[in-house]
């Protein structure tokens, strides 16, 4: 056994001479010894083996009689990368030296070790011997973890465990016990090693202390725990918890005990007794309702706030537990998983559910509870709070449908300006209002005229089950219901809802026909055209159409038809060979003709708005009169040249001018006119700055989510982060003691002290790095391009979830590719989605189970850049989701918001990246994303 370290400032009994002291503790414990697959190996300072246990004989070969008395160096034929003299000398400076050699075999076969040297001393302080501990790291890199974590076991159990620590055979006698222990009894270790254990013990305690050993013994290997009072030798009471696990020896069972001093955690408990009803009160003016439930989870105590309205009749819950009350949510899943937290008797936090309330509405409340365990550590139920979310629902609800609203216009607007061909433009409208609606048919029909003698499908998009109404551009009579739905949607001015619930109806031959159960149509006006009828079907089954829906189709109706109009007058002026005022005018963009002098020759009345001028004033002028010459010469003329040498082309951009900065949709055309050369360009524009702002304004409200998002999984995570800074505040602690005490000695060791001092300041900066990488997740600043290293961010995100990892119990593996190339991005955004994919990873296998839970987090060069994978072993991806996994606010877990995903996605698509997903055989799942390389921008 190896000396304690704080041995030579703690008091110690008078003991015997220290070789005949080790001697005997090897002959104690050679049986544990020789049940580690370890070498250990005992040589004196003359380099003799004067112990060599079992691991050695099966690792080296060689058996222990035939081994001692060698020289360990020349036997072992020892190798390394460090000179055997300057691992000896730090051996004899330091005390102990870790690193690897390469010993042989007796078989002459190399074996490469992790070896630990420990050096011994004498009472004297004068080095006897030295402990090497061997560990085969060649084909067991596995194995030695377990060895090492046995090792610390053993050193914290009899060397540096600040607890008392016993070993009892199954007699119940004390077979050995640390100092700490005998002396927070007040006793020598030589005064209680040999007595009966339940003599420290309390004497109404000792039955049920000796009740427990018994059982621990019947049951090997399993830890058992209980709470029990010691007595001093001065005869005062010691509070303890206590940790049994027996384990067999050759020489038979024993029981190894932990005991941890819990006097003051007592003296505390009673005084958190007394101040309950204090804590009542503040939970009252804290939190809208205070609740227990008993070990049946049943409810025992509710009280209200008295702002908590609606509130339900006293008592009408007590007896019955929380999901044996009416709800309206979570669903079963959700349930399930809650019954589960709470059987585990572990604590939650912000479950949601949601109930009637007797006035028919819905309150929303976020549920958190603590368990509670008797002094016997029997479970006895939960203690909690709840708060009222309702008006946090609603506003989320609000954020929601406001952001669906403008992403779902943003696409629509998209498929208008993707081109100027009008089939096509209305194919691509029509193909995402299909999909934003996720409706069975979307469509439009030409003239919407009640009077008129026939009329056509235009276009259509549909469902594959529902195939089109009818044949795209086929002439059709007009019969009497198309003529009643037709002067129906006209007379409305917005949309229309037909079928089931409305009081429009779809007529009973028109829903046989063409499996018609609900539809929605709207009449759209462009100018200088006939009335068009835009309208969606619901094939598969009735619907009811909510308001946000009707307002978001008449919104998109009311953009088609601004489109058809640009559209149409783009076709006319395609297909004839003059302009008539009457197109120019009914146009709803700005439209310009300008000759090859750079003169209008004629604009209509949007472009004269467009530029603050009356349009009769602009014809004759120069361009440069109307725009300025500095936007003439560095926009307009370059566009202009190009369009007279006879290409046709359209832009969009923001532009600065004299009225300001504005967002323009450019089209050119060259205009022969009876001749091969252009002698015109027709010029539409489009001012679409109030859009762009729209859409910016989008892009700054899912910047704003994903950092509430980034800010919710800092929450999440913690209790990882706390113990991420604690690491280096602890280590600060321990050297500024160390400090003090080199410069109390006589005399003063100056350069001990100074190396404390730089182990503060290292650990100081080792502190501040982990604050550095919080603000950084958390500040909102704008993206910004620069040269990152995955590898790092990686291991960031490890160290801020690696105590969540080991509070569910997470083995992790992590395989980062040396020398993996650097991307160009936003290191913030890149570690938010790393971040979110671990934080996934880790609540997916955070469900009570007995599977294997493994995270694998990867990082390798792929083609053109790199990839990162990061794969559990939860329950995996449910085929019903997986289509929509990605897709905003869409969420499989009872708290999420659903954007964590989305946000992801599309940060790696901004960097140029994808991100995928896939099955991990044989349960879990797989993220991936990968980067380019070599490319500032993406």
């Amino acid at each position: 056994m190896t000396k304690r370290k704080d041995e030579e400032t703690l008091p110690r009994p008078p003991c015997r001479p220290f070789e005949r002291r080790a001697e005997a503790l090897l002959r104690e414990h050679a049986d544990l010894l020789d049940l580690t697959h370890d070498a250990m190996i005992v040589r004196d300072m003359e380099a003799s083996i004067t112990y060599w246990n079992r691991g050695a004989e099966q690792m080296y070969g060689w058996t222990a009689e035939e081994a001692l008395g060698q020289s360990a160096p020349e036997l072992l034929k020892t190798l390394s990368a460090v000179p055997l003299e300057q691992i000896e000398s730090q051996v004899l400076r330091t005390g102990r030296w870790e690193g690897e050699l390469v010993h042989h075999r007796r078989n002459g076969t190399p074996v490469v070790v992790e070896s630990r040297l420990a050096l011994q001393r004498n009472e004297r302080g004068e080095p006897v011997a030295i402990l090497a501990t061997n560990t085969d790291i060649t084909q067991h890199k596995r194995a030695e973890e377990a060895r090492q974590d046995l090792e610390e076991q053993w050193r914290a159990a009899f060397e540096a465990n600040p607890t008392m620590y016993f070993i009892i055979d199954a007699a119940g006698a004390i077979l050995s016990v640390n100092p700490v222990g005998a002396e927070q009894l007040g006793w020598r270790v030589s005064q209680l090693v040999g007595q009966p254990v339940l003599n420290v013990f309390h004497e109404a305690d000792r039955e049920f202390v000796q009740g427990n050993a018994e059982e621990a013994f019947r049951q090997p290997g399993r830890v058992m725990r209980w709470k029990a009072r010691k007595v001093r030798k001065d005869g005062t009471l010691l509070w303890v918890r206590e940790s049994a696990n027996a384990v067999v020896l050759r020489s038979g069972p024993v029981l190894l005990v932990a005991c941890e001093d819990i006097t003051e955690r007592k003296h505390a408990e009673e005084a958190l007794r007394e101040s309950e009803e204090r804590f009542r009160t503040l939970v009252k003016f804290s939190f809208d309702v205070y609740w227990e439930s008993d070990a049946e989870h049943r409810f025992t105590r509710q009280e209200y706030s008295a702002r908590f309205d609606r509130a339900p009749a006293a008592g009408s819950e007590i007896g019955k537990t929380r999901w044996e009350v009416p709800y309206l949510e979570p669903d079963e899943e959700a349930w399930r998983q809650h019954r589960a937290a709470l059987d585990a008797h572990v604590p939650f936090r912000d479950f949601e559910l949601a109930r009637a309330t007797s006035d028919g509405g819905i309150r929303h409340v976020s549920v958190s509870g603590l368990p509670m365990f008797d002094e016997a550590g029997r479970f006895t139920g939960y203690r909690g709070v709840g708060r009222d979310i309702t008006e946090r629902k609603r506003a989320e609800e609000a954020l929601r449908a406001h952001l669906g609203f403008l992403e779902s216009m943003n696409r629509v607007n998209r498929a208008m300006q993707g081109t100027n061909d009008l089939e096509k433009m209305m194919s691509d409208v029509l193909d995402v209002v299909l999909d934003i609606f996720a409706c069975d048919r979307a469509w439009l029909t030409y003239p919407c005229d009640p009077e008129a003698d026939s009329w056509r499908m235009v276009m259509e998009q549909t469902r594959p089950e529902f195939p089109g109404a009818f044949r795209l551009g086929a002439e059709l009579p007009l019969d009497a219901e198309v003529a009643t739905v037709f002067r129906t949607a006209r007379a409305a001015g917005g949309a229309v809802p037909f079928g089931p619930g409305w009081e429009l109806q779809v007529s009973a031959q028109l829903a046989e026909r063409f499996s018609i159960r609900s539809v929605l149509a709207m009449a759209l006006y462009p100018k200088g055209d006939q009335p068009y009828l835009f309208g969606l079907h619901q094939c598969s089954r009735p619907r009811t159409w909510t308001a946000q829906e009707r307002r978001l189709f008449e919104e998109i109706g009311h953009r088609l038809s601004d489109a058809l109009t640009s559209l149409l007058i783009f076709r006319s002026l395609r297909e004839s060979e003059y302009l008539t005022r009457q197109v120019f005018e009914s146009a709803s963009d700005g439209v310009a003709v300008i000759g090859r002098d750079y003169r209008y020759q004629r604009v209509n009345e949007v472009y004269g708005r467009t530029w603050r001028t009356p349009a009769e004033a602009i014809v004759g002028t120069h361009v440069a009169d109307v725009l300025g010459s500095d936007f003439f010469e560095r926009a307009v003329k370059p566009s202009l040249d190009r369009c007279f040498d006879g290409e046709q082309f359209t832009f969009a951009e923001w532009s600065t001018t004299e009225l300001g900065r504005i967002y323009l949709s450019v089209s050119y055309s060259p205009l022969r006119l009876g001749s091969e050369r252009p002698e015109a360009a027709l010029v539409i524009t489009r001012d679409l700055t109030h859009h762009i702002l729209a859409s910016e304004a989008l892009r700054e409200a899912q910047a704003a989510l994903a950092r509430v998002n980034r800010v919710t999984t800092l929450g999440v995570l913690a209790a990882s982060i706390a113990h991420e800074v604690n690491q280096p505040l602890g280590a600060m602690a321990a050297s500024a003691g160390s400090c003090a005490r080199w410069l109390a000695a006589q005399p003063p060791e100056i350069e001990k002290a100074q190396r404390s001092l730089e182990r503060i300041a290292r650990d100081g900066k080792r502190a501040s790095e982990v604050i550095d990488r919080i603000r950084a997740l958390v500040m909102r600043q704008p993206p910004r391009r620069d040269r990152v290293d995955l590898n790092q961010i990686i291991l960031d995100v490890i160290a801020f979830t690696r105590d969540q990892m080991r509070r569910n119990d997470i083995a992790l593996e992590s395989t980062l590719a040396e020398g993996l190339s650097p991307v160009w991005g936003d290191r913030v955004q890149l570690q938010q989605v790393v971040v979110n994919l671990i934080v996934n990873a880790i609540e997916a296998m955070s469900a009570p189970g007995d599977r294997p839970r493994q995270l694998v987090i990867g990082a390798s060069e792929a083609e053109g850049g790199v990839c990162v994978e990061v794969r559990d072993t939860g329950p995996g991806i449910a085929s019903d989701i997986s289509d929509k996994l990605f897709e905003p606010f869409h969420t499989s877990k009872a708290q999420g918001i659903g954007m964590g995903l989305s946000i992801s996605r599309s940060i790696i698509e901004a960097h140029g990246g994808q991100l995928w997903t896939a099955p991990n055989l044989p349960h879990g799942a797989v993220f991936q994303f990968s980067l380019p390389v070599g490319q500032r921008e993406p």
